[in-house]
């Protein structure tokens, strides 16, 4: 067993049991986002940004929420990922009507792999490759703008900075595509 299966297993009774904590209007929010990854220590390294989000509104725009994501970069023979993300957290979406600003912030555990294929440079070794993988904790400050095409479905665009703690500490910027439902 990995050491993220008991936080997703924790993370799966939060979601589940919070309905029994909520008001009568609560509902279930599922998040979707896909978009670009851009991890700032190196200018080149971009990639892909995947996220879905199951949720708990609890009150007027307030979600309880689990952030399960990746996000990948390369460059030339450099490759990154952080993933599985687990990160709990929350959202609050501002106003009641069609179009609706929202803020979400997360924290958790990310795993961290890297490589470097040196089959684009030649071996170093006799190996083709080097890589290693890390976890580290992972925070994210995000927000963006959803429009409700109707009550139960939302189109949008999302950013979101993370900040990982991996040696030193790095950031990462994802911009995507959002969509959501309400159940």
């Amino acid at each position: 067993m990995s050491r993220t299966t008991p936080l997703f297993f924790v993370a799966a009774l939060a979601v589940l049991a919070a309905p029994h904590a909520a008001s009568a209007e609560t509902s279930f929010h599922l998040d979707m986002e896909l978009g670009v990854s851009h991890f700032t220590e190196d200018p080149g390294l971009t990639g892909l940004s995947l996220g879905i989000t199951p949720g708990v509104a609890l009150s007027s725009g307030l979600v309880l929420e689990a952030d399960l994501g990746y996000h990948s970069g390369s460059e030339g023979p450099v490759t990154f990922a952080a993933y599985p993300m687990l990160m709990p957290g929350a959202s609050y979406e501002f106003g009641a009507g069609a179009l609706r600003p929202f803020v979400d912030a997360h924290a958790g555990i990310a795993l961290l792999r890297s490589s470097v294929d040196f089959s684009i440079g030649g071996d170093l070794f006799g190996t083709s490759s080097l890589s290693s993988s890390t976890t580290a904790l992972a925070f994210n400050l995000g927000g963006g703008l959803a429009y409700l095409i109707n009550d139960t479905v939302g189109l949008g665009g999302q950013l979101g900075l993370w900040w990982f703690n991996e040696g030193d500490g790095f950031v990462m910027i994802d911009a995507g595509l959002h969509a959501s439902f309400r159940f």
